[in-house]
C-alpha cells in the first residue's frame, strides 16, 4: 500500500524516476519507479524497483533500483465535460512463465489485503501532487 513519497519531484518526461515509501504484509520499503510513459494529464506509466536491500533481489545491494520487469501506469480518458475513466495497467508479460503463474496473473494484487481502489486514488492523489507543480 502506498503511504507517501520520498521526496516530491515533477515528473516531466519518460526517464524521469520518483521513489515512494509502501507498507505490504507489516513491512515497510521503497520502490524507485522508472517512468517509461508520460503524456501530461493523459498517461503515466512506470517500472518499479527496490529501494532497499530488503526487496531487492537476494538482498544484494547491487540489485537496489534495478526495475523487477513490469509496469503499472493510468491512462486518463474523458469521458465527457464532468467524467474521466480512469485504467489502470500491469503489464508483466515479460516476466518468466513461473513468476507469472506465482503472481497469479496479477491476481496477487488484484486480490490482495488492500483495495485496488484506494491505490489507485493514492497513487493518482501522488501524482497530482508531482504534476500540480509543472502548472504553476
Amino acid at each position: 500500500m502506498l503511504r507517501g513519497t520520498l521526496v516530491d519531484q515533477l515528473i516531466t518526461k519518460v526517464g524521469d524516476t520518483f521513489t515512494m515509501q509502501m507498507h505490504r504484509l507489516g513491512d515497510d520499503y521503497l520502490m524507485i519507479n522508472h517512468v517509461v510513459e508520460f503524456e501530461p494529464g493523459r498517461r503515466i506509466s512506470w517500472q518499479p524497483a527496490p529501494g532497499d536491500t530488503s526487496r531487492a533481489k537476494g538482498n544484494e545491494p547491487a540489485n537496489v533500483g534495478i526495475p523487477a520487469g513490469y509496469s503499472w501506469g493510468y491512462t486518463l480518458t474523458p469521458e465527457d465535460g464532468n467524467t474521466t475513466v480512469v485504467t489502470e495497467t500491469f503489464d508483466f508479460s515479460a516476466l518468466p512463465e513461473d513468476l507469472r503463474r506465482t503472481l497469479r496473473d496479477g491476481g496477487a494484487w488484484i486480490h490482495g489485503s488492500n483495495s485496488v481502489l484506494q491505490s489507485m486514488n493514492d497513487s493518482l492523489e501522488l501524482l497530482e501532487r508531482i504534476s500540480v507543480r509543472q502548472e504553476h
